[in-house]
């Protein structure tokens, strides 16, 4: 069995460690939502859903993983940047964390739009987590 229900503290671990990223975010990378008063620009994730993929003698070994990322800014320009940037971190790595190996992460779509006088980019990732 995986351990993919997880997947959100490599999410944050993956954010966090990024030195361009964080010239931007300065730390506000949150699980599911950030508090009202949160400055901008800022970074939301959360993971959509699991599916197992792949069973073993053991049980399932492999699931596949969808998860959301959104950059968020009161400007246009340094949400789109932030987005781009939450790609290339993400996109096509093999991520090994204490938890679970994660490969195969790719965009799977993208949206933008504006709220509470924010631009918000909405990145759609799928994954595929195996077992340690």
């Amino acid at each position: 069995m995986t351990n993919s229900i997880l997947i959100g503290k490599a999410i944050y671990n993956v954010l966090m460690e990024d030195e361009t990223i964080q010239r931007y975010v300065s730390g506000r990378v949150f699980p599911l939502v950030a508090e009202q008063s949160t400055n901008y620009p800022f970074i939301v994730y959360w993971r959509n859903g699991v599916q197992s993929v792949n069973y073993t003698k053991d049980g399932y070994g492999e699931d596949s993983v969808d998860f959301t990322v959104l950059a968020v800014s009161d400007k246009y320009q340094v949400s789109v940047l932030i987005a781009n940037l939450i790609r290339m971190v993400l996109e096509k790595r093999r991520i090994i964390s204490e938890d679970m190996l994660i490969t195969n992460v790719r965009l799977v779509g993208i949206d933008e739009s504006w709220s509470d006088n924010a631009y918000i980019q909405t990145l759609n990732f799928q994954c595929t987590v195996n077992s340690k």
